[in-house]
C-alpha cells in the first residue's frame, strides 16, 4: 500500500501580503494619473506620453525608458525618462530607420508584435554585432536588462514603451504586464487626439464655408468679397503662408485674390508653353 503525505501549502508572510498590497495600490494610483491626463488632453500628447513613461519606469523599477511611436519602418522618441547621458545618446540617434537595423529589438518586435524581453542586453545579437544604437546604449548608459512592449492598435504596431535597467535582472512577467496595460492606455490617448483633431478640422472647414456662403449671400454681385474671404480661408484651413486665385482671362492668368506676405508684382501671366 503507497500513501502520499498531504502537505500544506505555506501561507504568505504578513511583510508579503502588505508588499503585494502596496503595489496593487501604486499600480492604481499610476493608472489614474494616466487616465486623468488622458481626460485633460486636448490634443497635446506630449504630457500624456510623459505621465505614461514616468509612472510605468518607477512601477517596473527600470533605471530609464522611452516611448517610440512607429511610421513605416521609422521610429521616433516621443518621450523620454532617462538618467544623465541617455540624452546625449538619443539624440545622436533619435530616429531609428529599420531597414538599415535589422535584428535589432524592435525590429523584432515590429516582426512579431510581441514584447522582446532580453535578460543582458550583452549577450544580445544587436550588440554582439556592434550595431550602431545598441553599442552606445550599453557602453556608454550602460544598459543591461530590456524589454519592449508593442502598442497595438487592431493588431497594427504603433508604437513601443521600452524599459532599461542597469543591471542584468530580467523584468518579470507581472511587471511587463503592467506595462502591457500603459501601452494599451497609450493607444487610447492615441486614437482619442485623432478624432479631436478630426472634429476640429471638420468644424473648421464648416466655418470657413460658411463664412463663404455668407459672404456670397450678401454680395449678390460683389465676386471680389468672395474671392477675398476664399483665399483667407484657404490659408488658414491649410496652414498656408500664402494663398492667390488666378482667373484666365484672354490667354492669360489675371490675379484676382491674394492673401498673405509674398509680394505679388504682376497683374497677367501669360499662357505658354514655357
Amino acid at each position: 500500500m503507497i500513501g502520499r503525505r498531504h502537505v500544506t501549502p505555506k501561507k504568505p508572510s504578513i511583510a508579503q501580503l502588505l508588499r503585494e498590497r502596496n503595489d496593487a495600490l501604486e499600480q492604481q494610483i499610476a493608472t489614474s494619473k494616466v487616465l486623468n491626463a488622458i481626460s485633460n488632453s486636448t490634443g497635446d500628447l506630449g504630457p500624456v506620453f510623459s505621465t505614461l513613461l514616468s509612472n510605468a519606469t518607477r512601477l517596473c523599477q527600470a533605471t530609464f525608458g522611452n516611448l517610440f511611436l512607429r511610421d513605416g519602418c521609422i521610429f521616433r522618441p516621443v518621450a523620454i525618462h532617462n538618467p544623465k547621458g541617455y540624452d546625449d545618446v538619443l539624440r545622436r540617434s533619435a530616429v531609428i530607420d529599420l531597414r538599415e537595423n535589422a535584428g535589432v529589438p524592435l525590429d523584432r518586435v515590429l516582426k512579431t508584435n510581441r514584447v522582446v524581453n532580453i535578460p543582458d542586453l550583452r549577450d544580445d545579437q544587436s550588440y554582439t554585432n556592434k550595431n550602431r544604437f545598441i553599442v552606445p546604449l550599453v557602453d556608454t548608459v550602460g544598459a543591461r536588462s530590456f524589454v519592449a512592449v508593442p502598442m497595438l492598435k487592431e493588431n497594427e504596431l504603433i508604437g513601443t514603451i521600452n524599459m532599461y535597467r542597469r543591471q542584468a535582472r530580467p523584468f518579470t512577467s507581472k511587471q511587463i504586464e503592467m506595462v502591457q496595460s500603459f501601452a494599451s492606455q497609450a493607444v487610447i490617448a492615441i486614437e482619442n487626439a485623432r478624432l479631436l483633431n478630426q472634429l476640429r478640422e471638420s468644424l473648421q472647414q464648416q466655418t470657413a464655408t460658411a463664412d463663404v456662403l455668407k459672404v456670397i449671400s450678401r454680395s449678390a454681385f460683389a465676386l471680389q468679397a468672395v474671392l477675398d474671404t476664399l483665399v483667407e480661408s484657404s490659408s488658414r484651413l491649410c496652414e498656408a503662408y500664402d494663398s492667390i486665385i488666378f482667373l484666365q482671362r484672354g490667354g492669360k492668368l489675371s490675379v484676382t485674390a491674394h492673401h498673405g506676405p509674398i509680394p505679388v508684382d504682376f497683374l497677367d501671366w501669360p499662357i505658354t508653353r514655357d
